[in-house]
């Protein structure tokens, strides 16, 4: 009984040690390349790079805690 409590009492201290930091949620459409228009492309292109920065951005807060 004392381990199981000890054990409840470490998962709980160690949950906020990351609430700050929320994790990106990723595209939801990627356009298939064969048949995308240019505008479709451009578009999917330009919420990776988002994402990417937000990945980087969710990566620099992970560091700091």
């Amino acid at each position: 009984m004392k381990a199981l409590f000890s054990l409840a009492a470490l998962i709980l201290c160690a949950v906020p040690a990351h609430a700050a930091c929320t994790y990106p949620t990723a595209p939801t459409h990627i356009p298939d390349g064969a048949t995308a228009t240019l505008a479709d492309m451009v578009a999917a292109q330009k919420a990776v790079k988002e994402f990417d920065q937000q990945i980087t951005e969710y990566t620099n807060c992970i560091k700091l805690e």
